[in-house]
């Protein structure tokens, strides 16, 4: 710098590349950088862009949201990202749908003859992924049948790359089991209840959010003031009547540590066991952070900036 008679200061800046580093990509509108294992992943504009760091390659895996929300993290070696459109997966080679669609509404049935007793029976359908992934479903319809019936179920138009599950309770009965799984019509002239048994009822697939952490089995999801968390061992599904935190201001930061996750909204709390059945939340500070400062040290604790 250099002193003036009128005491000012004037500058003379020279930028130069830090040392060790070469670009290796020339991006027109990059944001985002999410990484797992050899390759980083990136929005560049439309474009979700791969780079193997490995072969100093990149190549376009798909078209996404032209701006918004690039968030992710890994969970089982696994990518999951979302954009302010999108909701995907990656596994270093395949990019894939993260949820799997929940059914909420059920065929109704036409009544046939076969050998169901007279009573009444309930009915839900579920879709299942080419992975044996299976989404949520609502409402089980209720089909009252005389003596001597059968139910003949007509399939709905699935989604490319599924199929259905069909489930039916016995009369008056609480559980459905399955009965059927393809893409065809079906009949049902005698139910089996010694099959698999419904357990994605009022599950549904996880929605967006701005900040996505993991933590033990489960994915944590910030989508404005509230936290969602995905099903232990699950990250499909989420159950939208308990497996949330809702706080009194927007969500800017989650920051996985050992034993829990720190949470940044109106103030800083600490999440822990969101994967059993003793999940807890409590106050650590009065301030919460602000977004995109936070990091993880080498020792395992976390940092941040305030407000």
């Amino acid at each position: 710098r250099d002193l003036h008679p009128a005491n000012t200061l004037s500058y003379t800046t020279l930028f130069r590349s830090r040392s060790g580093f070469e670009r290796r990509y020339a991006a027109t509108n990059a944001r985002g950088a999410l990484s797992v294992g050899t390759k980083v992943l990136f929005a560049d504009g439309a474009a979700l862009i791969c780079f193997d760091a490995s072969t100093n390659t990149a190549h376009q895996l798909a078209q996404i949201a032209q701006g918004g929300r690039f968030a992710g993290t890994v969970l089982n070696e696994e990518l999951f990202l979302c954009t302010a459109t999108e909701m995907l997966r990656f596994d270093g080679s395949t990019l894939r749908p993260w949820g799997v669609p929940t059914v909420t509404v059920q065929s109704a049935p036409v009544v046939g003859s076969g050998n169901l007793a007279a009573g009444t029976y309930r009915a839900a359908i579920t879709l299942i992924n080419a992975h044996g992934e299976e989404g949520g479903t609502t409402n089980p319809i209720q089909i009252t049948v005389p003596e001597a019936s059968s139910l003949v179920f007509m399939a709905p138009a699935i989604p490319t790359g599924y199929m259905l599950r069909l489930y039916v309770s016995s009369s008056s009965g609480e559980n459905l089991y399955l009965q059927y799984e393809g893409v065809d019509d079906y009949i049902v002239s005698l139910v089996r209840d010694d099959t698999a048994r419904l357990d994605t009822l009022n599950l549904r697939e996880p929605n967006g959010g701005d900040q996505i952490a993991s933590m033990n089995s489960v994915l944590l999801i910030a989508d404005g003031k509230t936290l969602w968390y995905t099903l232990p061992m699950s990250p499909h599904l989420i159950d939208a009547s308990k497996n949330f935190f809702q706080f009194a201001a927007p969500i800017s930061l989650v920051i996985e540590v050992e034993g829990g996750a720190f949470v940044c909204a109106d103030k800083t709390y600490f999440l822990q066991s969101p994967e059993s059945d003793q999940v807890s939340r409590r106050k650590v500070s009065e301030y919460g952070g602000v977004a995109g400062t936070a990091s993880v040290l080498p020792d395992g604790r976390a940092a941040w900036m305030t407000p």
